[in-house]
Parts: structure tokens; sequence; C-alpha cells
């Protein structure tokens, strides 16, 4: 009984016992009516033919004699009925003395009155011989035969006495009640099987899915959830299995995306200690030395060893600054400020930055702008961060000699932006994930420089590109160079709202004009 087949199996079974026991009786009941309204229409004009019988009523009476006879031919030919003589008023006035003895003085004449009258059969009277029940009955007018044709009373003939019951009850329960019985309980048994199997087969599915629910729950939400797709456009059963299907199959992605993240995260916190701790501890180092050897150090080398902490409190600085700068990008509501901005100029102001560090390094710096290039619509602060960081690792991985270049040019209502280098590349086996939080691919450039970084510049850059709907696409051949691509929106131009000093000047120059 705990699952969805036996409740409804016993739902099923309570309402058919309901049914039943309701429509045993419904059933005696309309079968009694029935009987009684063709008995009635069988024996309409019973009554009337009584009443045409020679001499019964004389001088305005009902002969007892003749009322007698006439009853007593009746009841030899039909013992379940029973006739009587009635006045005016209903008061009976002669009957055949049989048992039981009558209950009743008089009938009641509204019945006969709409019998009469034609109304619908049946219609019930009284039963002088049993107060308690009502019974059909045929009735006629008994009229004087002189010339006034006043009423003289009425003929009242029961049709099924309460001797036709006790005949009927004693044949009823020996036979045909018990085969109506039969019957009825019969079909009540059929329609139980047959919903029982058809319940079966209705929640088969249903079944199917608990377990699959029940296993899949089992198994730590991990695989188990083998059943197959339901139908979007079935019923409901069908939509709750393609809903549950879609449900764990996105379950288990985000397991393992949970799973992914808390191994990225331990690892990101192992790579930060282990980056934190690098340069805290030179800093450290060298402060304690030059602390040590107070008074005994020339000034040439105190400075060196002062320049020395100064650069890896630099780099601490630089690494805490972008690992908030990634927190902050993490975050699950930052949204970019969208605004349209030439994107030619901020490069340049960019290249102009760095010119000096790649003079230094002996690196050729260059870009290469398309012209009548159009807006782009980005966030302006976000795509000059992740100019610099990738200007930054061409840098670092550019040896000197080598060449840095950057690129414009308008690409299918967009603009890409392209930044190469010639310097060491990337293995193909690394390019999946030099995106990768303190990944940091290895290099065949010299190592070292005061712009080594903690490899999370690309990851940055990745993560502000997603923020504008864009991709990053990474081409690189070991020892021949890189080249990072990617592309913003353009806008028109002809849609920028004008300046309002434009917007005030136009009079004047239409004047002008």
């Amino acid at each position: 009984m705990k699952t969805l087949h036996g409740k409804l199996a016993l739902a099923l079974g309570a309402i058919l016992l309901v049914v039943a026991l309701v429509l045993v009786p419904l059933t005696l009941f309309v079968t009694r009516l029935n009987r009684q309204e063709v008995n009635q229409r069988l024996c309409y004009s019973l009554a009337i033919n009584v009443a045409q019988e020679k001499d019964l009523v004389k001088d305005g009476k009902v002969s007892s004699i003749q009322m007698d006879r006439v009853i007593s031919l009746l009841e030899r030919l039909n013992p379940g009925i029973e006739a009587y003589a009635l006045d005016a008023q209903g008061h009976i006035l002669a009957y055949r003395i049989t048992d039981p003895p009558l209950q009743r003085k008089s009938v009641d004449l509204e019945p006969l009155q709409r019998f009469f009258k034609g109304g619908r059969l049946p219609i019930l009277g009284d039963d002088p011989r049993d107060p308690l029940h009502q019974r059909a009955f045929s009735a006629a007018r008994l009229q004087s035969t002189g010339s006034d044709k006043k009423l003289d009373g009425y003929i009242y003939i029961v049709l099924d006495s309460q001797e036709y019951d006790s005949i009927s009850a004693l044949f009823g329960a020996s036979y045909a009640f018990r085969l109506r019985l039969l019957a009825t309980f019969g079909v009540l048994f059929c329609a139980m099987a047959m919903g029982v199997v058809m319940f079966y087969h209705l929640t088969r599915r249903l079944t199917r899915l608990s377990l699959a629910m029940e296993t899949f729950q089992q198994n730590d939400f991990h695989g188990g959830a083998h059943i197959a797709p339901g139908d979007a456009n079935g019923d409901e059963i069908d939509r709750l299995g393609a809903i549950f299907s879609g449900m764990a199959g996105r379950i288990e992605q985000q397991i393992q995306a949970l799973r992914k993240a808390d191994a990225e995260r331990r690892e990101m916190v192992s790579n930060a200690s282990h980056d934190l701790r690098t340069p805290l501890t030179a800093l450290r180092g060298y402060l304690e030395t030059i602390l040590l050897r107070e008074g005994r150090m020339t000034p040439a080398e105190q400075r060196a060893y002062l320049g020395i902490a100064i650069k890896h409190g630099e780099r601490l600085g630089t690494l805490v600054d972008e690992l908030f700068e990634l927190t902050k990008l993490d975050v699950p509501n930052v949204e970019a400020r969208m605004e349209a901005f030439p994107l030619g100029e901020l490069l340049q102001d960019i290249t102009r930055k760095y010119q000096l560090v790649a003079e230094n390094k002996g690196v050729n710096l260059t870009s290469e702008i398309a012209p009548n290039l159009p807006f782009v619509l980005a966030d302006i602060g976000m795509i000059e961060r992740v100019f610099e960081n990738l200007i930054e690792n061409a840098l670092r991985h550019t040896p000197s000699g080598g060449s840095v270049k950057l690129q414009l040019q308008p690409f299918k209502q967009r603009v890409q932006v392209r930044i190469s280098d010639t310097g060491s590349g990337i293995a193909a086996d690394d390019i999946d994930r030099i995106f990768d939080r303190f990944y940091r691919a290895p290099a065949n450039a010299a190592p070292a420089s005061e712009m080594s970084g903690a490899g999370l510049g690309l990851a940055i850059v990745k993560r502000i590109l997603e923020l504008h709907n864009s991709g990053i696409e990474v081409e690189s051949e070991p020892n021949k160079g890189a080249a990072f691509t990617f592309d913003l929106p353009a806008y028109n131009t002809s849609e920028m709202p004008r300046k309002e000093s434009e917007v005030e000047r136009e009079p004047l120059l239409v004047g002008l004009c």
C-alpha cells in the first residue's frame, strides 16, 4: 500500500464498493417503480370496466351484493389485486373481507384526481390494508344512471397488494434477486480487475522514474539516472521524465564543476601562498641583511640591497592587486560599463606607455591600425587592462632582438584585435591551460626579469572578454612566437548622441551658410 499503484487500486476498490452499496438499492427501487408503471398501464381501464358492471349502482347506492361478486371474481382472476367501492368523499363502502384487516377507513382522493387527469405514471395511492406504503392503482367514477348523473362514488383497485409483495419477494429472494446481485458484483469485480491492470500500466513509467531517482540519490547524485529521455510534448509522466533527465545531467555537470572548482581553489591557494611567500621571504631577507650589516655596508651596497627589496615589494604588490582584481571580476553580478570609444586611440596610448620598456629590453614594439576604424562598444577600463596584460605577456616571452606587433582591423561589423610576438611560443599541450589561474607555461626566453608575472594576467584577460561576450583565440608554435586574437562589437557613430556644444552651434552654422 506504500506504492502509488496500491493506493490507486485501494481507492478504486473503495469507490466500487460505495457504487455497489448505492447501485443495489437504487436498482431495486427503479425496478419496483418500473414494475408499478407497467402494471398500472396494463390495468389502466380495469376499474372503468368494473364501474360499467350492470346493477352495480341502484337507487344512488352501491350494491354490496353486486360489488362483492365483482370483487370476488377479480381476486380469483388475479390474487394480487384488491378492489374497493368508495363514496364521493373517499370512505370505503364495500370490500372483500380477507386477512389482514383494513387499517384505513378512507382513501385520499388527490392521487385519484391526478389519475383521472392523465398524470405521469406511476401514480401511487393509499393501501387500506397497509398504512405505511402507497401502491399503484386503477380507478373509475361511479355515477347514477338516472337523469341527474350525479357522482355516487369510485371504484378503487389496488394493483400490487401485500400478498403480491409477499409472493414477489419469495420468488425474488429465491432466484432473481440473487441473480441480480451476482451480476452486479460480477461487473464490479471485472471493473476492479481492469482498473488494477490499467493502473499498473499507467504507473509503470512512474515507478521506473522513481527507481531511477532513488538510484541517482544513492549514488551521491552521480550516474545511475539511466532512464529513457521523456517526450517533452507527452503526458505529465513523459514531461516529468524529460525534466528529470535534464535536471540529472545539469546536477552532474554542476557537481563536476564544483569538484573542479574546489581542486582549482586548492591549487590556487597553494600557488598563491607560494607566490606570495617567495617575494615576501626575499624582501624580508634583504631588509634583515641591511639591518644586521648596518654601518658595515658601503652606500652602493646598501642602495643595491634596497633596490632589490623594492623590486620584490613591487612584485608582491602586483600579485596582490591582480588577486583582488580577479576576485572582483568573479563576482556574479559584476557588469561591464559599456560605452562607445575609438579603440585605435586607446591602443596608441598604451603603445606609448610600453615603448620605453620594450626599448630597454631590445624588443621592437609596433602598432598597425586600419584606417576609418569604427568605434567599439565596451568598458574602456577593462579593455585597457586586457591590452596591458597581453602586451606584458608578449614582452615577457620575447627575447632581445624580437618584435611585438599590435593590429586593429574591421571584421564583420566588429573590430578585431591581434597581438603577436616572435618570442618563445607555447607548446601545443600548454595552449589549453595558459588561461588557468597561476599557470605559467615554460618559456625559452630569458628567464627572469622585473616583469615576471604570477600567472594571473591571462586569467584576467579571459574573464574580462567573457563579460563582453567575446572569446580569445591563440595561435602559437614553439620558438616561433604566439598570437592572441579577439574582437569587440563595432558601434555605429551615426547613432552616437552629439555633444552639447555641437547642438548649440548648429543653428549658428546654418545661419552662416
